[in-house]
């Protein structure tokens, strides 16, 4: 969809890898240079050993190869998903994401986001330092991948675009990539649930509060089904290219003892009032309604593939906000210490939010059976000491990777990874 808007997100803090030096130009040739396609005379010699000019045409490359110029126009405004990777291990549920923007180049690994600008010097990508969030995430190796990547990019890397499949090359390191629009096309807005990520008021960007429930949009064609995370309801819409204009939308009249989860709500219905723009990116669903946005996402399971459909999940799971009582290791289970605040896990259909005592943090989350796998969790970094850090440990090292989990009939919800395992019961 067209009539795209950006919502400004805080500046990247500044973080330098890998800086070049300036390379001096060679010194040109004392010669003259003869433009292609024109005549040049050209001093010969004669039998009797003088010079008679003769004429000579240069003439311009019949190669087939991408000229530079061209391979830029081709790369400008597109978005490219890694496909493959070698020389690199990536961690598990992240793929690379490039996006060339004019003269200014985007980059995620699964953590932070990077930036810089970019040029071509024949088949060689240009990119001076570059800018980097610095959001902690786990795991830990998630930050190593964020130095590899930028690492990659300022090497001078040289590139090759084959129809929608781009190569970058580097010592020691060959990312494959594929343009986002073959790989991972625009979701429909009809019948896919749409849950909310981000609320935008202003220019000012913020995610759902931990705790509260994400609100969830479905529309068929006609309607729109809205919870909004506390109250759930209904209201017809029209489109318009890339408007929709909603009728009034009919709630339950719950009312919301969280103030954040109240908060939500009327975010949610200021944009559902009226005509709203919108815009469809792969799996990210982005409706704006004047200073107003909401940012929605379509199901994604652990590797970060966007659905329609979404993981299964077992009854009971998403709703409850899941209080910690017991940690297990090596086979002894032991109460939450009770001098630790209590550590909560609240599920929606494609996300965790995780409190572990100390941080809060969020990441994706996917169910097959009785297994559960988790994909890389961004949290905050507030520094955790005594019996906090031990807790906190002991819930990252079962939120990683695939884990059993079960609710039994209390209505306790147990996650097990290894020897590793907690027990939480519904708030």
């Amino acid at each position: 969809m067209k009539n795209r808007r950006s919502f400004a997100l805080g500046a990247l803090a500044v973080a330098v890898v890998l800086p070049l030096a300036a390379c001096g130009d060679d010194e040109p040739d004392s010669g003259s240079t003869t433009p292609a396609g024109t005549e040049a005379s050209v001093a010969t010699s004669t039998p009797d050993g003088t010079q008679a000019p003769t004429t000579s045409r240069a003439t311009t490359s019949t190669s087939s190869t991408t000229l530079p110029a061209d391979l830029s126009s081709q790369l400008t405004g597109r978005t490219f998903l890694s496909s493959a990777v070698e020389g690199y291990t990536l961690v598990d549920g992240t793929r690379i994401t490039l996006t060339f923007d004019g003269t200014n180049i985007a980059a995620q690994g699964g953590c932070n986001s990077i930036g810089s600008t970019w040029s071509l010097e024949g088949d060689v990508l240009v990119v001076p330092e570059v800018r980097s969030t610095m959001m902690a995430c786990e795991p830990a190796a998630l930050m190593d991948q964020d130095t590899w990547l930028s690492a990659v990019l300022t090497s001078r890397p040289t590139v090759t675009l084959d129809g929608d499949t781009l190569t970058i090359s580097a010592d020691g390191s060959t990312v494959t990539l594929v343009d986002r629009e073959v790989a991972e096309p625009d979701r429909p807005l009809d019948g896919t649930t749409w849950t909310l990520e981000t609320i935008v008021s202003a220019d000012a960007a913020s995610s759902v509060p931990t705790g509260v429930r994400p609100a969830t949009l479905v529309f068929d064609g006609t309607n729109v089904a809205v919870d909004t995370g506390c109250n759930t309801g209904r209201a017809s819409y029209t489109m318009t290219a890339d408007d929709i204009t909603f009728g009034p939308v009919a709630l339950t009249r719950m009312a919301c003892v969280d103030p954040a989860g109240s908060a939500v709500e009327q975010a949610v219905l200021t944009v559902l009032t009226g005509t709203a723009t919108v815009d469809i990116e792969a799996g990210v669903l982005t409706m704006t309604n004047g200073t107003d946005g909401l940012v929605l996402r379509a199901p994604a399971d652990a590797s970060g593939t966007t659905t329609t459909t979404g993981p299964a999940v077992a009854d009971g799971l998403i709703g409850p906000t899941w209080a910690l009582s017991a940690i297990t290791s090596g086979g002894t289970t032991t109460p939450r210490p009770g001098g630790v605040r209590a550590p909560t896990l609240t599920f929606d259909a494609t996300s965790v939010a995780v409190f572990d005592g100390c941080n809060t943090g969020s990441g994706a989350y996917a169910t097959a059976g009785d297994q559960i796998t988790f994909g890389p969790r961004a949290t905050t970094m507030m520094a955790c000491i005594g019996e906090t850090a031990t807790v906190s440990d002991a819930i990252a090292a079962v939120l990683t990777g695939t884990a059993t989990f079960a609710i039994g009939a209390e209505g306790a919800l147990t996650l097990t990874n290894g020897d590793q395992g907690l027990t939480y019961t519904s708030g």
